[in-house]
């Protein structure tokens, strides 16, 4: 690998794509991201075979085949090929098991160069991942599958391309005996795009590359993604280009592997919780609003304004003691008057005084607490601070009120 395909950011990227691009003549692209560098390009079949085998820098035409004739057969018997009563054909059986985590022959490729690079971006462990990109307009490697080919067609004839027996056709072979390579005159490798199968596959522009085992053997082109930059460049996907997690695995399957244990959790921070207690409290989603914050003041209990905007909220749902409990707190609680703003200001200072006692006073005379809410009228008069002056009329106008239950007509 030349340091000059190692890249940093997604716009050296996406000039290395158009690099490879131009460097063929007729060009189709197809990539891969994988998040190791060092991982070759080979299907998880190969590497399961591999795994378990004695000779591990081997696998023939024979055991390869064999192995998916033996993963169909058992899978039939338990009679998981059946969709709504109508039998699945082989290849389309083997694409339900490669998105259910089962090891195929099956590559996953995309047409999206920016799907490759979030794959490519997973940052397990401190390395660089690779983009592989290929040609799939190179006829001498790669040949379509059509639906012709795939229907009632058993997987041994797939994968031995015996299911092209035109004499014509320039792709036609009979067979391929001993062990899976690649020739340099006839297409080795076949591309699928199964574009019905799932929501995932719609979703990744997914195509899948399969064949014999071809590891290294597709006349890719490499590109280095360096490892310290991973991060970044998932963050920028995700903000720029809409590619997400959620965006690339859309279904039901897709969701669970989003959930699992090493997946990435965005803890919601207190500001997101505001935020969302004032959105619901906008559209008159009075319980939702409270919800929210309690949530934020349990990660920020000495925040004043979030027991005030949670007192606001109960009070328009008429639970007046539950909204004169929070203005106490709202009085009680710490120096900081804002969520957003790190300084600590002292009670009597804070210009938001006058409104915390006005409206725990308003919610004591709902109680028939008129006596204090008098007392809180009196000191949220004596504590305005300007710019607040204006409030004042409808300060005077309730106390007024309240003085008239007291019988204080004067």
């Amino acid at each position: 690998m030349s340091e000059e395909r190692k890249v940093k950011n997604i716009a050296e990227y996406l000039e290395k794509v158009l690099e490879i691009k131009a460097g063929w003549s007729d060009s189709v692209l197809a990539f891969r991201g994988q998040e190791n560098e060092e991982w070759p390009l080979a299907s998880s079949a190969e590497r399961r075979l591999q795994a378990n085998s004695a000779d591990q820098d081997r696998v023939t035409t024979r055991s390869f085949i064999e192995y998916h004739q033996t993963l169909l057969t058992r899978c039939k018997l338990k009679n998981y090929h059946q969709r709504e009563g109508k039998p699945l054909d082989e290849l389309e059986l083997l694409a339900d098991l490669q998105h259910h985590g089962a090891a195929t022959c099956l590559l996953d490729f995309t047409r999206n160069a920016l799907i490759a690079l979030w794959f490519a971006c997973e940052k397990k462990s401190d390395v660089d991942g690779k983009v592989f990109v290929v040609n799939t307009d190179d006829g001498e490697i790669f040949l379509e599958i059509t639906l012709k080919d795939i229907q009632n067609n058993p997987i041994d004839d797939i994968l031995d391309f015996k299911v092209r027996k035109t004499d014509n056709d320039p792709a036609a072979r009979s067979s391929r005996p001993g062990t899976f390579g690649i020739s340099p005159n006839k297409p080795n490798v076949w591309y699928w795009p199964p574009a019905h199968l799932n929501e995932r596959i719609t979703a990744q522009h997914s195509l899948f590359l399969f064949g014999i085992p071809f590891s290294g053997g597709l006349g890719s082109k490499e590109i280095v993604i360096e490892s310290a930059s991973k991060e970044k460049m998932r963050r920028e996907l995700k903000e720029l280009h809409d590619i997400h997690e959620e965006s690339l695995f859309p279904d039901f399957v897709g969701f669970a592997y989003t959930q699992r244990h090493d997946a990435h959790y965005d803890v919601i921070s207190a500001e997101e919780y505001l935020r969302r207690g004032a959105e619901a409290l906008r559209q008159g989603q009075l319980s939702k609003a409270v919800e929210n914050y309690n949530r934020c003041i349990k990660l920020e209990p000495e925040v004043r304004e979030l027991y005030f905007l949670r007192g606001n909220a109960k009070a328009e749902m008429k639970d007046y003691d539950g909204a004169k409990q929070d203005y106490d707190s709202a009085i009680v609680h710490g120096g900081r008057p804002y969520l957003n703003r790190r300084v600590n200001v002292p009670l009597v200072n804070d210009p938001d005084f006058h409104r915390i006692l006005f409206n725990r006073a308003n919610a004591k005379v709902e109680l028939r607490d008129y006596g204090g809410a008098l007392e809180d009228y009196d000191t949220a008069i004596q504590r305005n601070l300007e710019p607040l002056r204006a409030d004042l009329r409808s300060t005077y106008f309730n106390r007024a009120n309240t003085k008239v239950y007291l019988g204080m007509f004067q």
